[in-house]
């Protein structure tokens, strides 16, 4: 039985990939920048040009992906963040995870109250991350200095920039565990754009 719960348009399935594709890049120049190593001659100058270039580009996606939640006409605002019957069934949709429940709640949309909780972090993460990015970069330092001192110095910004970085691979990595495992028909349609005729408008 088809799991995918309603069409996403072009748009949404471009920003999806593109996201995608900045966050994977952006984490394999980080730790590359962190701990470097041999990678077909690549230089240290390429993969910092590399990771500040896709930050610039997932950014810019981010600013994008809300003004078409807002103002496209297939706006899907409403389909993001949780109100009050979200909240009630995270917990039970957790556990359905976890195989503690065998079925998961129903009636919570077009994504589940956990996905619409990594959605939430995953752009609220994206604006300190670049802050502290911008913190870290020598033409941009003195920019950004009164956040160095608010975090009580640079090895501090470093720290949060690289904790910061683990939370979006941790969350990637259970998002594509579930993608892959539980609805992988959702993952079929936003990566592939292969949709199953039963998928509503």
């Amino acid at each position: 039985m088809t799991r995918v719960k309603r069409e996403h348009t072009v748009q949404a399935r471009l920003y999806h990939w593109i996201h995608l594709v900045s966050i994977v890049v952006l984490a394999f120049t980080g730790f590359y920048i962190h701990w470097p190593f041999s990678f077909f001659g690549v230089t240290m100058a390429t993969m910092r040009f590399l990771h500040f270039v896709f930050m610039y580009v997932v950014l810019l996606n981010l600013v994008l992906r809300v003004s078409y939640a807002f103002l496209a006409p297939g706006r899907d605002w409403h389909e993001f963040g949780l109100g009050a019957k979200q909240w009630r069934m995270l917990l039970g949709t957790i556990a359905y995870y976890l195989f503690v429940r065998k079925e998961p709640p129903e009636g919570v949309g077009a994504y589940n109250p956990p996905q619409r909780l990594t959605y939430t972090i995953f752009a609220l993460l994206l604006v300190p991350q670049a802050l502290t990015g911008f913190a870290m970069y020598t033409p941009t330092a003195s920019y950004f200095s009164w956040l160095t001192t608010f975090l009580g110095g640079l090895a501090n910004v470093r720290v949060w920039h690289y904790f910061i970085m683990w939370i979006f691979v941790v969350l990637i990595s259970v998002h594509i565990y579930l993608s892959l495992f539980e609805e992988f028909d959702e993952f079929k349609y936003m990566i592939l754009s292969v949709k199953p005729k039963e998928a509503k408008k």
